[in-house]
């Protein structure tokens, strides 16, 4: 990391020391253990807002103050799984793609 140094008046832009943590480390630990618990804060309010949204959704099947057409339905629920496919495939994306001309 650069750091900022005064000498004189000047200004002087230089390296700061840092010492080198090796992997397995507690530093390490503690970082996955900060990175899990903001997945975990994150995902939980995420989630339980996709899931209000979903039940104020459901509100429209009342057929006696909305009108709809089974087409209306298989629009918006194709496009609610496109997203939810679209989604799961980001977590599971573990391998990297190589291109290569053949």
């Amino acid at each position: 990391m650069s750091a900022l140094f005064t000498n004189g008046g000047g200004i002087y832009k230089g390296m700061r020391a840092t010492t080198q943590q090796a992997p397995g480390s507690a530093d390490t630990h503690e970082k996955l253990q900060r990175k899990r618990l903001a997945f975990k804060k994150l995902g939980e309010r995420r989630t339980n807002a996709i899931l209000e949204r979903i039940r104020i959704l459901g509100n429209l099947a009342n057929r006696s103050a909305y009108e709809y057409s089974d087409d209306d339905l298989k629009k918006i629920f194709s496009i609610i799984e496109q997203e939810l496919r679209i989604t799961r495939a980001k977590f599971q994306a573990t391998e990297k793609r190589e291109f290569r001309l053949d």
